[in-house]
């Protein structure tokens, strides 16, 4: 494993003359691995990347920085997708415990709110975007394994892989060989990062690519206006999924027209991978 992580660290020209990527890459997930109980109402696990061109991305800060100001005095709030569903399905009735986005949230005027929600998706809908996102209908999965037994955090490794094996096609696409891809993703734990870059890298000696990821964990305090992207499109592939890939919610439709597709459209195994063996 640690010479898989050298060969993502390693970098063969100087450091001042590297060639850089085009992009930068958010990565979020959504759901949880266990497989021994399964929730019916929302029975998925999913690894989402959404992947901004650097030129876009200043700008894309700017309108949210400022959204957030608009209906919140600041931009101290962090926008997170569980606790926004909430605030529209508890109005008046939302709680808040000891952070101060919930805090914002439950002082805002639900009629402000709205407009604030109808804000943000026509800022998300404007802002030129990929996703490809990995999900795994854990009730599928659950049958073909039968009786094996993952390991804690093989499913979030085999996830991990699934998903970049597409961002690497995506990149190669989009002329990126030879450059490196700064990677962003939440912080959530030392092995959980070693983990990832251990996946990436056996991915990039299957791909034989010359493709490199510089990796940066962030806590999710640090308030990065990409991971909030991540987060708040995570949930998009498997409620579209969940819902027979129907698309009459409004950030379903966002997140479906966002995603990587072939020439005909199709964002099966290109965007939206998904997986029922590991």
């Amino acid at each position: 494993m640690t010479q898989h992580i050298d060969l993502i660290q390693e970098v063969e020209t100087p450091l001042n003359t590297k060639v850089t990527s085009d992009f930068i890459v958010y990565v979020d997930e959504t759901g949880d691995e266990g497989l021994r109980v399964i929730d019916d109402r929302y029975p998925y696990y999913a690894i989402n990347l959404c992947i901004l061109r650097k030129s876009v991305y200043p700008e894309f800060c700017k309108k949210l920085k400022q959204l957030k100001i608009n209906f919140f005095n600041s931009d101290v709030i962090i926008l997170h997708e569980v606790e926004l569903n909430k605030k529209l399905r508890l109005g008046k009735g939302y709680k808040y415990n000891n952070s101060r986005s919930q805090q914002l949230l439950s002082q805002i005027e639900e009629s402000n709110f709205k407009k604030f929600i109808a804000c943000l998706h026509n800022i998300i809908e404007e802002t030129e975007f990929t996703i490809i996102s990995a999900v795994v209908d854990k009730r599928k999965l659950s049958l073909n394994l039968n009786q094996r037994k993952l390991q804690k955090g093989q499913l979030f490794e085999a996830t991990i892989k699934k998903g970049f094996c597409s961002l690497i096609d995506f990149l190669s696409e989009h002329q990126q060989n030879k450059r490196i891809v700064n990677l962003i993703l939440e912080q959530s734990g030392v092995t959980e990062l070693r983990t990832v870059k251990a996946a990436v890298s056996d991915v990039l000696l299957q791909k034989d690519t010359q493709i490199r990821f510089e990796f940066d964990a962030c806590p999710k305090q640090s308030n990065l206006e990409g991971l909030q992207l991540a987060d708040l499109t995570a949930q998009g592939a498997p409620k579209y999924l969940m819902k027979n890939r129907q698309t009459e919610d409004r950030s379903v439709a966002t997140v479906l027209s966002k995603m990587w597709k072939d020439i005909d459209g199709n964002p099966d195994g290109k965007g939206l991978v998904v997986i029922e063996y590991v």
